[in-house]
């Protein structure tokens, strides 16, 4: 059951159709589901287990969404990591101030 107009996390599962894919991370785009019921972007994790997908209800009413609905599908993602060390600019702007634009 999806309270009326709130974010819910709803348990989901997946099904791999290519064993080639296992280890990647995932992503489910956001879409319309049914009038009122919208799916949110969510970066899913490569396990496969013990996963959530964004949802939302839009609706003044509860909504509730039948066990086994497809709610999209996974795309292969690579998640990109944040750089270890990056370079400091606050010494270089006190030692070269930006010029003003003309």
């Amino acid at each position: 059951m999806l309270p009326p107009r709130q974010e819910t996390d709803v348990p989901a599962r997946s099904t791999l159709l290519s064993p080639r894919k296992i280890g990647a991370d995932w992503i489910i785009d956001s879409h319309h589901v049914r009038p009122g019921l919208y799916v949110g972007r969510t970066l899913l994790p490569a396990s496969h287990h013990d996963i959530k997908v964004r949802m939302m209800n839009t609706t003044a009413e509860p909504q509730v969404l039948s066990r086994g609905t497809c709610v999209g599908s996974l795309q292969p993602v690579d998640v990109m990591e944040p750089p270890t060390s990056a370079p400091s600019t606050a010494s270089a702007s006190a030692s070269s101030p930006i010029p003003a634009p003309k």
